[in-house]
Formats: C-alpha cells, sequence, structure tokens
C-alpha cells in the first residue's frame, strides 16, 4: 500500500550503485520534507507481480505431468489389451508374409486415431480457456494454430512410441507358439 503524500519511484539498479539511492533519498528529504521516498528494484517488483503467475504455471506443469504419464500407462494398457486380442491376426498374417512393419503399421495406425481425435476435439476447449487466462496479461501473447498443431504432433509421437513397444513385441512372436493349440 502507498502512503499518503509518499511517491512510488521504480528503478533498476546494478548492486554497485547503493551510495547512489542514498544520495537520491538526501536528496529528496531536502526538497520533499512532507513525503517519505520509496523505491523498489525493478526486479523484485515483478517478481512480486507474478508470483501468482509462476505458482501457476508450476502447478500447470506438474499436473499435465502427470495427466501424461496417466494418458500413457492407459495407452500401453489398451495397446497391450488389443494385442493380445488381435495376437492370432497378427500369426496369420505373419505367415501369409505380412512383415514386421506393416503389422506395426496396421495395428499402431488403428490405436493413434483415437489420439487425433481426442487432440481435434480438445482443441476448441484449450483454445477458450487459455484466450480467457491470456486475456488478463498486459503483453498478450497470440494463440496460434502452430502451438496447437505442435502439441498434437508431440502427443501423437508419445503415443506411437508407447503402442509401437507393444505391437512390436507381438509382431515379433513365433506364430508357431500363438497357433500350436489352434
Amino acid at each position: 500500500m502507498q502512503e499518503e503524500g509518499a511517491i512510488l519511484l521504480f528503478v533498476t539498479i546494478p548492486n554497485p550503485l547503493i551510495q547512489l539511492l542514498q544520495k537520491i533519498d538526501e536528496l529528496w528529504r531536502e526538497y520533499v520534507p512532507f513525503g517519505a521516498l520509496k523505491y523498489s528494484i525493478n526486479n523484485d517488483y515483478n517478481k512480486s507481480f507474478y508470483k501468482k503467475e509462476e505458482q501457476t504455471s508450476q502447478l500447470m506443469f506438474s499436473l499435465a505431468l502427470v495427466v501424461l504419464i496417466i494418458t500413457l500407462i492407459g495407452l500401453y494398457g489398451l495397446a497391450l489389451f488389443s494385442a493380445n486380442e488381435r495376437i492370432k491376426e497378427v500369426a496369420i498374417r505373419k505367415i501369409a508374409g505380412g512383415s514386421v512393419t506393416t503389422i506395426l503399421f496396421k495395428m499402431t495406425w488403428s490405436l493413434t486415431k483415437i489420439v487425433l481425435l481426442a487432440n481435434v476435439l480438445a482443441w476448441p476447449f484449450a483454445w477458450f480457456f487459455m484466450d480467457k487466462w491470456l486475456s488478463d496479461f498486459a503483453v498478450r501473447v497470440n494463440l496460434t494454430l502452430g502451438l496447437f498443431c505442435f502439441a498434437a504432433i508431440t502427443s501423437y509421437v508419445l503415443s506411437v512410441l508407447t503402442i509401437s513397444t507393444v505391437i512390436f513385441k507381438a509382431a515379433n512372436r513365433n506364430p508357431v507358439e500363438v497357433l500350436r493349440y489352434e
């Protein structure tokens, strides 16, 4: 809070110039005896002003990391379930001359379509909430389609890596072991 009669002066000053601050204070007292000079180093002011935003940023990063890990674990489980359900199909494709790459591509694509659809459905909500949050800042960051495309590509690559580890193991199994009791 600013005291009545006091004037706030924001100055960015390196540490060696403390004597200059003392001289300014002396001159201030000489010419303006009725009000105290209050000053703050600009970096400290900025830090205190954006402290809440920094805490929000750290919280959002932590939550996003937890959500990402849970999502990848769920996707891994879905890929494992799908691979176990389709293990006979994989074995028959392999016997018929299908390569591991072809099997990997077909099964990965069927599961990663869900990730792409989820991204496209999430974009309007993400844009709305991010736009609302960013509207409170003095310096405005424009939300572009490239930002959302980067997020979609990143999530797609992570999902492909997660799913392909499971599918690769299933595609490399010996078809004889799978079809032995059929």
